[in-house]
């Protein structure tokens, strides 16, 4: 039995199990460090430039964030959560759509805390699944899952990375537990 944050836990499994899937066995979890990326891209494709300023790093990592795990279109995302960067959406596609981002992780055998949260709906899906479906995963363009459909009535939610990757210094230290209270035979 494992126990762990959900970073601990599909990072324990990707070292195990990540050869079956392609991944590089000296992989390194981006955190922050893909916030950097994003914005290497953001200059590599001269989106910066203009009257009006493109969005900042921070906002194209959630914006990619909140896609990958609602696997939702960039297009109705950025017009609830994001309205003042409505002119900037064919630009905050450009990276991901020509698979540049995932294209450059890949070359550095990085991985992004989505990649890990993919890689576990990927494992438990071909556990759930069986071995037929698995051929299917492996098939399937753009990390997409078959039957991962939006819940009935709604859109997918999902979560900024923000809160995640901020959550050890907001935590605080850490307390010591009590001393144990219970008797028994020694």
């Amino acid at each position: 039995m494992w126990g762990g944050t959900f970073h601990g836990v599909a990072t324990r499994l990707q070292r195990l199990h990540g050869a079956q899937v392609g991944l590089h066995p000296d992989f390194t979890i981006h955190g922050r460090d893909s916030e950097d990326l994003l914005d290497l891209l953001r200059v590599e494709f001269d989106l910066a430039r203009g009257d009006r300023r493109f969005p900042r790093k921070a906002t194209c990592l959630d914006g990619y964030s909140r896609c990958v795990n609602a696997r939702e279109r960039i297009e109705p995302l950025v017009e609830r959560t994001f309205p003042w960067c409505k002119e900037h959406v064919e630009g905050l596609k450009l990276p991901v759509r020509v698979y540049v981002y995932t294209e450059r992780k890949a070359e550095q055998h990085v991985l992004d805390c989505d990649d890990l949260l993919l890689f576990l709906d990927g494992a438990a899906r071909v556990r759930a699944v069986g071995a037929r479906r698995a051929s299917a995963l492996r098939r399937r363009p753009r990390g997409r899952v078959p039957g991962h459909e939006r819940p009935a009535g709604g859109r997918a939610r999902a979560a900024p990375a923000r809160p995640q990757l901020g959550f050890p210094a907001r935590r605080g230290p850490r307390r010591p537990s009590p001393p144990s209270t219970r008797q028994g035979s020694a």
